[in-house]
């Protein structure tokens, strides 16, 4: 540089050198972002000679840096004006400015509950923005991918399975959660009874055989057919009506996880008969006519059979006769049959000789109409007679006519209490005889 000075007459000359550093240019490029996101601008500036030495960034949020190449996060929606001054080493500045605008990031929000295998889970979004141009996308731990905002979706197996959902807005931002849902076993029920059918009442023993491949079982619960809601591992019950019952056991695990089992008619209970049956010959029976005719008054049964006592052959008829060979005492046995069910009524008959005759010990002629008259009876007598006598041998009574007897009277007067001697004398239809002596005793 040159300078000349000059009063009109006179002048002088001086040169100076003087040294023009560069201006340095400040440029930067930077995208606009979303909350959340990390904003990294892009420091394109740059000076012709010599170097710049600082970088002042200011990001219109109250945050400010030195460095080079920064980084910021904004966390509210809206504008906001970047700028950048540069300056160089020999103190020369420059000074841009960039707007930005700053766009919301999805909040996500979602919720599932545990579930139990085979149970549908439900996912809960709460996710922001929902104004329908969101698009979600979920993974669900097992390799299935959903784009519903609020999908559901069964496990086929079981396990701790994390869930992602990924939201990305119009804008593009976009934001990543995840949670964990735990798939949890079912009981496997298995059942088993110590019988399956029977007579009432039938006495059955339940077995239970279910298992679990994760945590515990901590409730049974039964449904027997006749009683249900019985909570015990397993029951024993005595089932006392007839008919067919289905049994259902109910388990549940300490993560609420329940399963059931039902065996359909699994206990058959018959009906018992009940047996019973008279013996409809007028007794005394004898060997005159040593048939007896049986009257069956069972119930519930469907087959019978008979034995006799005599080593005879069996019967299966409802109400059969039978005749003995042999005077004896028999015991009549009737099973009666309802398919595997079965009682047993027994009755003994006693067969009289052909020639029998019967004298009692006592008789009580108070008039009361019972056991008033003292008088034999048989059967197979041709010939009868009978003599009765005090202690001292005077004779109080007698007849040759067997339903002729005495009433306790001598010569019209009541007989005293007491003992008496009686004499009888028969004879049968094959012309034998036989003499008969006893003693009876008198009351009133």
């Amino acid at each position: 540089m040159t300078l000349i000075v000059n009063n009109g007459n006179c002048a002088d000359t001086t040169n100076t050198a003087i040294n023009i550093s560069p201006t340095p240019v400040a440029e930067f490029t930077a995208t606009d972002p979303c909350t959340g996101d990390i904003l990294s601008p892009v420091n394109t500036s740059s000076i012709s000679s010599g170097t710049i030495n600082s970088f002042q960034w200011s990001f219109g949020n109250g945050s400010f840096s030195d460095l080079q190449n920064p980084t910021q996060m904004y966390g509210i929606v809206g504008p906001y004006e970047i700028e950048l001054v540069v300056s160089s080493d020999m103190g020369c500045t420059d000074t841009t400015t960039q707007d930005l605008t700053v766009m919301e990031s999805p909040v996500i929000v979602f919720s599932s509950d545990n579930v139990c295998i085979g149970q549908a889970s439900v996912f809960s979004n709460n996710s922001t923005p929902n104004n329908g141009s969101t698009v979600w996308e979920w993974n669900m731990g097992d390799g299935t991918l959903y784009t519903d905002h609020s999908p559901e979706h069964t496990y086929t197996a079981t396990g701790n399975y994390t869930v992602s959902l990924q939201a990305t807005t119009l804008e593009g931002c976009s934001s990543l959660a995840a949670s964990d849902v735990d798939v949890n076993a079912n009981p496997q029920v298995s059942l088993d009874a110590s019988k399956y059918d029977g007579c009432e009442p039938l006495l059955v023993e339940f077995y239970n055989n279910t298992t679990i491949s994760q945590g515990s079982i901590t409730s049974f619960v039964w449904d027997l057919g006749s009683i249900s809601g019985l909570d015990v591992v397993a029951p024993t019950i005595n089932y006392q009506q007839p008919g067919v019952y289905s049994v259902t056991l109910t388990a549940t695990s300490d993560q609420g996880c329940e399963a059931s089992s039902t065996v359909a008619n699994m206990i058959t209970v018959n009906v018992t008969p009940d047996a019973s049956f008279e013996i409809r010959s007028e007794e005394p029976i004898t060997m005159l006519d040593p048939r007896i005719r049986l009257l069956n008054t069972s119930t519930d049964a469907v087959t019978y059979q008979w034995t006799f006592g005599d080593g005879g052959a069996p019967s299966n008829a409802q109400d059969p006769n039978h005749t003995y060979a042999a005077e004896g005492t028999y015991q009549v046995t009737l099973i009666a049959q309802n398919g595997d069910c079965s009682d047993i009524a027994t009755e003994e008959v006693r067969i009289d000789p052909e020639t029998f005759i019967y004298l009692p010990s006592a008789f009580t002629p108070n008039k009361d109409g019972i056991n008033d008259i003292y008088y034999a009876e048989g059967t197979g007598i041709e010939n009868f007679s009978m003599f009765i006598h005090d202690r001292w041998g005077k004779e109080m009574f007698n007849t040759s006519n067997i339903e002729l007897g005495w009433d306790g009277k001598y010569l019209g007067k009541d007989a005293p209490l007491g003992v008496y001697v009686y004499s009888v004398d028969i004879t049968n239809s094959k012309g034998e005889t036989e003499k008969i002596l006893g003693r009876i005793t008198l009351y009133r």
